[in-house]
């Protein structure tokens, strides 16, 4: 009697070598109780009809598995990707994606592969994600969560939720619950129904879920926290775990320092924005560092953030510095005062009213001559500037110290 499982996989690939080596590596005897029936498609371009014809035919068995070969000049393979995934009928099957070309990975992810395999390829790793896809198949309610997936992966949010509250329906009989996965897909279908609230609550549950922290329940309970307005003082801790998975995200590290400012931890907001800085940040991003710290009196970090930025202040961020360094001057830190005062005037030199209050600090320092040089200089860009024009008469009347 055989007790061997046998799977439907199509091979789709335009080279003739690739088809026949992927045949070879899933010859029987070659993954234990598993077998392959093998149809390969030697055109990518009319795969998709060929895939239909093959599906509506009643005498064959329905398709377990694709392995798609993506490697076409013309994006071929990749848009008979998208075409299977928002077919309907056909999203269901797992596709694992093969290519040489690693910029794909993010499309292919996007589009819904449950597998990618690069080139060269091994028969070590065609077995990993094959197995993957196997265990798939195998587990009930992964495959359902796998078509409550797709379904938001083709923004039908009512399918993907009725299909996930099915699932829960089915485990309760068996005093069973969803997984991590499970609820986090339920979640995001919540979400893209505006239902933020109810959203929340199940994300903020696939969170905590005992598999320990689901990234993907993370993310999307942050963007309910946004949306609704709610708890918004977990979202500083949620990000703080975020960017202990991934320290790369320059965004959310920018974000995070952002968070940190706000809750009074400066020190930890610099050091964030500091580490975002050395991320190849872009220059938007880099203005946004910026625009973060002059808002928390950063002037220094605020000037290092801006060396390799295009030579451009703007005007609020000239404001910003000023008041910083008026306050500078009234702790009695001139010196700094002064450094502020200098960087303003780097961008807009005819500024009468930085000009002005150069002239002040240097009154403050007793340097008369330096003073009454900027209150000159601050009249000449503006003839009608009272208080520029009354500092002469005070403290210049003859330009002698």
């Amino acid at each position: 009697m055989n007790s061997k499982k046998i799977y439907t996989v199509f091979i789709i690939s335009c080279v003739q070598e690739m088809r026949s080596t992927l045949r070879k590596m899933l010859a029987p005897g070659q993954y234990g109780p598993v077998e392959f029936y093998i149809q390969d498609i030697g055109e990518v371009a009319n795969a998709y009809e060929k895939i239909i014809e093959y599906k509506e035919n009643p005498n064959v068995e329905p398709i377990d598995i694709i392995i798609l070969d993506l490697d076409r000049s013309d994006g071929a393979g990749l848009k008979l990707l998208r075409s299977l995934k928002k077919d309907s009928e056909i999203f269901h099957i797992p596709v694992i994606a093969i290519t040489g070309d690693f910029s794909l990975i993010g499309a292919t992810n996007e589009w819904g592969a449950s597998g990618f395999i690069p080139k060269p390829l091994s028969a070590k790793q065609l077995l990993r994600e094959l197995t993957q896809v196997v265990n798939l198949l195998s587990n009930p309610q992964e495959r359902i969560l796998q078509t409550a997936e797709e379904a938001l992966l083709l923004q039908d949010f009512s399918k993907a939720l009725e299909t996930v509250e099915n699932l829960e329906c089915q485990l309760e009989t068996k005093k069973e619950q969803l997984n991590s996965k499970g609820l986090t897909i339920k979640g995001k279908a919540l979400l893209g129904l505006n239902r933020h609230k109810e959203a929340q609550e199940i994300l903020s549950e696939a969170r905590n879920d005992a598999m320990a922290l689901y990234l993907p329940a993370l993310k999307a309970y942050i963007q309910t926290v946004e949306l609704s307005g709610i708890k918004k003082e977990e979202e500083l801790e949620l990000l703080e775990t975020l960017d202990r998975f991934n320290p790369q995200h320059t965004g959310r590290k920018i974000k995070l320092g952002e968070k940190l400012f706000a809750a009074g931890k400066k020190e930890e907001a610099v050091k964030h924005l500091r580490e975002a800085q050395k991320l190849r940040p872009s220059n938007e991003q880099m203005e946004k560092i910026g625009q973060v710290l002059i808002e928390n009196d950063q002037f220094d970090e605020f000037k290092k953030s801006r060396q390799n930025l295009p030579n451009i202040l703007s005007f609020s961020q000239a404001e910003k510095i000023i008041r910083i360094a008026i306050n500078f001057r009234l702790n009695g830190e001139y010196q700094k005062a002064l450094e502020c005062y200098n960087y303003v005037l780097r961008y807009y030199p005819h500024n009468a009213r930085v000009l002005y209050s150069k002239g002040g600090i240097y009154i403050l320092q007793k340097k008369f001559r330096e003073a009454c040089k900027y209150f000159q200089m601050a009249l000449d860009a503006e003839p009608e500037f009272k208080k520029a024009s009354e500092a002469i008469e005070k403290y210049c009347p003859d330009q002698k110290t």
